[in-house]
């Protein structure tokens, strides 16, 4: 039975299967039982799992009967384990049980038919097998399960696996909406992948299950019906369904509340719409219908009749009592908007707006008369509620009877900002009213523009970039070039000018005479410090007047400009309480080390961490109190403090832990391991003697360290502890 060459390497597993093997051949139960009860036990071995939950699969295939109630709830704990060949047996076993037991069905059945949809398409192939065995010896099984019977279609790729759900939906008698609407999605899924199949029977059953559950859908003939069509016929239906509360109320004691509350939480509530009626028979009806398509039906025209309504829900079979009753509800809850006449007819708010508004926006001007067969009050309120609605988006041209729709202009500039550096209004200036034109820009379109302007232009979210690109590229060259750039990009000087304002100091360079090219200071230095390599006067002087020439600067301004803006810059630092040091690294045009001893010449006092200079006596405190704190707080939970783990200098850690110490605020003992120093924490030191337990010195922990009186005192302290705690046993030795 078992093939004993799969446990060749587990000594542990190799007795116990040569046993069942020799037990089960000569049929011994009492022994294969208690074999079973050794062989479970070995359960709370994790290393033995995966090999004893397939030695109880190939059990369960022999003989289910062995597979106890103890075994099965065992193993049931491993259905969603993360391994795969785990999730396989175990869903063997529990497949095999429910098949032979009954009553574990009711507790364990829907749980298992879960794995339908599980990413391994081994475990999908097992669970296949059991679901139909299942629901062939108890087809109403399968009421259950319709929702992991959808989810599975929605994911799975294997044909025998489609066809074997789809099989299983052929047990289904109806579906509920949300049922419905996920079917329909599957089945346009399904008909794109296998319609052309001929060889398969996918599109067959996939067909034939869509003519019971849509009423709407009309048999064809399968030769010449064409997949644009069946598609189209598909995406047509309209799903709706009513519900007799009553009855509902008899067969399951939920209140009306309880069961709106069941539609309420529905994953496509968005798609969707319910409510109820109390017909004259005193019945209460509940419906739910696809919002798209009810809404779309009472829009699409000016006038519904009695007739047409008849026509598009007589799946509701609803008399004319309830049918008004039903319309007049759809209209009280707002779900359409509307006038509904003694006669039947239905009349679209919506599509007499778009009318009216269409006539205003293309005409410039609405005439009612066309409208005089409704109400004047209806009518009165639309009008009111186009200018309520449109108040800020109608902008009145200059010729005062042309209105432009402000959406459609956001969306011309957004289309336009979309891929152009620059949004010139000036057009839209010329044709419209001052007063709606300030309008317009108050409510430009945000999404691709920037908050630079010019006059009637607008730099482009496009635009930022690309000029943000270019100071990037600038800082590597060097120099940023105005007029280049301001033709390349197709942006005004002026309005990039504002733009260099805002993203460069200026004081990190110098400007040309004629200001359109700035020199960064990093540039300019880098130039100055090789004509200072020369040691000739007259060759020196020469260079710097080429230099000058060359940049359009003059000779005695260059060094002049950089030593002002380096005042400045230093100014600027003394007013500060803490700076980025990258930050001024760019200002200055410096390396690190150059500035750091610009710092130094300033004459501040400062505290460095990482890339922050803190000069502020109070921030520096509060810096070295934050680091104490992040010290004290480490120290609880680990073993040690490596010091060059910290953004700020090893000394210093140094020094601010021997402050702890003598303020008695922190324990432990500094030792210098592999050229690193570490500070050892209580909780360290005490690890160290519990990883040493066996035997062990003060001395032998801290090896060629001397320890002075105060450590030992520290490492006696920990000691007592320990053995207090009784986590150390044994006998101390001074």
């Amino acid at each position: 039975m078992f093939d004993l060459k799969k446990f060749q390497e587990n000594s542990v597993l190799i007795p116990i299967v040569e046993k069942f093997n020799r037990f089960l051949s000569k049929n011994k139960s009492q022994k294969v039982t208690k074999l079973l009860e050794e062989l479970v036990s070995l359960l709370d071995q994790s290393e033995l799992i995966v090999e004893v939950i397939y030695i109880l699969s190939i059990i369960a295939e022999h003989d289910i009967d062995l597979i106890t109630q103890e075994i099965f709830l065992k193993v049931k704990t491993f259905i969603n384990s993360d391994n795969d060949k785990l999730r396989i047996n175990s869903i063997i076993i529990i497949g095999f049980s429910l098949i032979a037991k009954h009553d574990l069905i009711q507790a364990n059945f829907n749980d298992f038919a879960e794995h339908i949809t599980d990413d391994s398409k081994d475990i999908r192939d097992n669970i296949h097998y059991f679901l139909l065995e299942l629901i062939r010896k108890e087809p109403t099984l399968v009421k259950i399960i319709k929702d992991q019977l959808l989810e599975g279609l929605s994911i799975e790729k294997n044909k025998e696996n489609i066809l074997s759900l789809l099989v299983l939906l052929e047990c289904c008698k109806k579906l509920n909406f949300d049922q419905l609407y996920r079917f329909r999605e599957v089945s346009k899924s399904l008909f794109l992948s296998f319609f052309e199949d001929k060889k398969s029977e996918i599109s067959d059953k996939l067909l034939h299950l869509n003519y019971r559950f849509f009423l709407g859908m009309e048999e064809y003939d399968q030769e010449a019906l064409k997949l644009d069509d069946l598609l189209v016929k598909l995406k047509k239906q309209f799903i709706m369904k009513k519900y007799n509360f009553n009855k509902i109320a008899k067969q399951t004691g939920l209140t009306l509340k309880e069961s709106l509350t069941k539609l309420r939480n529905s994953p496509f509530k968005e798609n969707k719409l319910y409510f109820y009626i109390k017909s004259k028979k005193n019945e209460i009806l509940i419906f739910e219908l696809e919002k798209s398509k009810l809404v779309n039906f009472f829009e699409e025209g000016l006038k519904i009749s009695k007739e047409k309504f008849q026509e598009i829900f007589g799946e509701l079979n609803l008399d004319n009592s309830s049918l008004n009753l039903f319309i007049q509800t759809l209209i009280s809850l707002k779900i359409i908007d509307g006038y509904y006449s003694e006669l039947g007819f239905y009349y679209s708010r919506s599509y007499i707006k778009s009318i009216l508004l269409n006539d205003l926006i293309h005409k410039g001007l609405s005439n009612l008369k066309k409208f005089n067969y409704l109400p004047p009050l209806f009518m009165e309120d639309i009008i009111q509620d186009i200018k309520e609605t449109h108040k800020d988006t109608l902008l009145l041209g200059k010729n005062k009877n042309t209105y432009y729709s402000l959406r459609k202009i956001q969306e011309q500039i957004n289309t336009e900002a979309a891929k152009s550096s620059v949004v010139d209004l000036k057009s839209y200036r010329a044709r419209i009213v001052d007063e709606d034109f300030i309008n317009l820009i108050k409510n430009l379109p945000r999404e691709y523009l920037s908050n630079f302007r010019k006059g009637t232009q607008w730099l482009t979210n496009l635009g930022t970039l690309k000029i943000t690109k270019e100071f990037q590229n600038s800082k590597i060259v060097g120099f940023f070039d105005f007029i280049k750039i301001s033709k390349k990009l197709n942006i005004g000087q002026m309005l990039l000018l504002d733009v260099f304002d805002e993203f460069i100091d200026s004081r990190s360079g110098v400007w040309d005479k004629q200001k359109e090219v700035f020199y960064f200071s990093k540039y300019l230095n880098e130039r100055i410090e090789i004509i200072t390599q020369i040691k000739g006067k007259e060759e020196k002087l020469e260079q710097i007047i080429k230099l000058a020439k060359k940049l359009k600067i003059d000779k005695d301004h260059i060094a002049a400009k950089i030593d002002e803006n380096l005042r400045s810059i230093a100014k600027e630092i003394k007013t500060k309480d803490r700076i980025r040091i990258s930050d001024y690294i760019e200002k200055t045009g410096m390396t690190e080390p150059l500035f750091m001893k610009f710092i130094n010449d300033i004459g501040i006092s400062y505290f460095k961490k990482a890339d922050l200079l803190i000069f502020s006596g109070t921030k520096i405190e509060e810096a070295k109190n934050d680091i104490k704190h992040l010290l004290l707080d480490r120290s609880k939970s680990v073993d040690y403090l490596t010091l060059g783990n910290f953004e700020i200098t090893s000394d210093l850690i140094k020094d601010l832990i021997k402050n702890l110490l003598q303020d008695g605020k922190l324990k432990g003992i500094f030792y210098e391991q592999d050229g690193e120093v570490l500070f050892y924490t209580k909780l360290g030191i005490q690890n160290l003697m519990l990883e040493n337990s066996f035997m062990f010195s003060f001395n032998d922990l801290f090896y060629e360290k001397e320890l002075s009186k105060e450590e030992i005192n520290l490492m006696k302290e920990n000691f007592n502890d320990l053995i207090k705690e009784r986590k150390l046993i044994g006998d101390f030795d001074e």
